[in-house]
């Protein structure tokens, strides 16, 4: 018997020593960060982030046209973090529609609301935060708002809702991927966004990473999926693709837990939430989806926050020329979207503006 025991007791040491091993080398590679560098960007003001839950994330200093995104990763102007005395304050979260692509800084809706508003009452300053990022769906928003928007002390939070919102596939972090190689790409996924004890373990993915940049293939770079999106703009049955992206029960599931998150983050930091919904940009004289705007709405309603739907605005206005592109208005499609919400927030009496505040109706 004593051999037997003096056996498993050894069987048990050098388990215990291999784990003990290995836990050491997961402390090192982590508090070394060990590893390959991975610094792949997308048109320079893009990176891949280390929090799971965003991805990816504006690069702060990059260059933006005459401007740069500014020291937190916002296209927006350089903000304290410390809220002036006086002020009030509005989150802008959103998409590449809140981000303003195809426009300038000072053209996207968030940069007209806050002169808008600033105009309607001179006597309170107006602060509208751009917390916009390209391709970013409502979870990823979400915790942009949690990571970096609430340190700025929002006094109102605007989510703006874009049709594909439901959608998981973002092909900014498609594109941010393919610049890596097979094997960084490999590791990154399994480093930052992995699950499970072997997702969790940053050696793990290391050796993942070791092996793949062995075998042939390993150098190559990943293709990215396609963007079913855009094709079924390009074939027109994109009317089609949203309707089923808002019929899907697993697709509207995220909507609705992203919206109770959305409540439950902003009734904790007892601040009022409003979600504008923005229409996808053809056909807006015979619009095909007006169902799907009034599944959001009342989705919203459900919640503790207010809703706006702009697509009575723009079809008010379906002759003129509003859009860069399918999703995304130009400046005039913007300044009457700023225009509606200042009017939507002083009806509503969401900001504490003196009564004979009003919207001047020739906008900017």
């Amino acid at each position: 018997m004593k051999p037997r025991r003096r056996l498993s007791g050894g069987v048990a040491l050098a388990a215990a020593s291999i784990l003990v091993g290995l836990a050491m080398c997961e402390a090192i590679i982590r508090i070394f960060d060990l590893g390959p560098e991975i610094h792949a960007v997308y048109r320079d003001n893009y990176r891949l982030s280390k929090n799971p839950a965003l991805r990816y994330e504006l690069v702060p200093g990059s260059k933006d046209e005459k401007s740069r995104i500014n020291r937190d990763g916002m296209r927006d102007p350089e903000r304290s973090e410390k809220k002036p005395p006086g002020s009030f304050r509005i989150a802008a979260m959103g998409d590449s529609i809140t981000y303003g692509f195809g426009v300038s800084q000072s053209e996207s809706w968030p940069a007209q609301l806050e002169q808008i508003l600033n105009r309607a009452d001179p006597g309170r300053r107006v602060q509208v935060l751009n917390f916009g990022v390209t391709g970013y769906d409502l979870s990823q928003s979400l915790e942009n708002l949690r990571a970096r928007a609430l340190r700025y002390q929002p006094d109102l939070v605007i989510y703006q809702y874009c049709l594909n919102d439901p959608e998981k596939f973002s092909s900014e972090m498609e594109s941010l991927l393919a610049e890596l190689s097979r094997a960084q790409a490999s590791y990154w996924e399994g480093a930052i966004h992995g699950s499970g004890w072997l997702g969790f373990s940053r050696l793990a993915a290391l050796a993942r990473y070791a092996l793949h940049s062995a075998f042939a293939g390993g150098g190559g770079t990943r293709l990215p999926r396609a963007d079913l999106q855009w094709h079924a703009i390009h074939q027109g049955s994109w009317a089609d693709y949203y309707a089923k992206l808002h019929s899907d029960p697993e697709s509207w599931r995220r909507i609705e837990n992203g919206l109770l998150e959305l409540e439950t983050l902003t009734v904790e930091a007892g601040i009022p939430a409003l979600l504008v919904t923005f229409p996808i940009f053809l056909d807006l004289d015979h619009y095909p989806l007006a169902s799907v705007h009034d599944r959001v709405r009342g989705a919203a309603r459900e919640r503790s926050f207010a809703a706006l739907d702009l697509l009575p605005a723009y079809t008010a206005q379906a002759t003129s020329n509003l859009a860069v592109n399918a999703l995304h208005p130009n400046a005039r499609g913007h300044r009457l979207a700023a225009r509606a919400i200042a009017a939507f927030l002083l009806e509503e009496g969401l900001l504490p503006l003196a009564p004979e505040s009003a919207v001047d109706p020739d906008g900017l």
